[in-house]
């Protein structure tokens, strides 16, 4: 759980979830993958979890 005030942005967290999604092999792919192509592969990737958020969590 997190606690913080951003006052710059006027946002006020009082507690937080951090999901970390242990993606197999994606630091052998960072390296072999083109910038650009990896780029939107992982874009898609990342919509792609939270699209499927059964949760319903808010994303900053």
């Amino acid at each position: 759980m997190s606690h913080f005030v951003n006052t710059s942005r006027s946002t006020v967290v009082k507690h937080g979830l951090v999901i970390i999604v242990d993606i197999s092999g994606f630091t052998k792919f960072v390296f072999e993958t083109e910038l650009i192509a990896g780029q939107n592969i992982v874009s898609d990737l990342l919509l792609s979890i939270i699209n499927a958020d059964k949760l319903n969590l808010k994303y900053c």
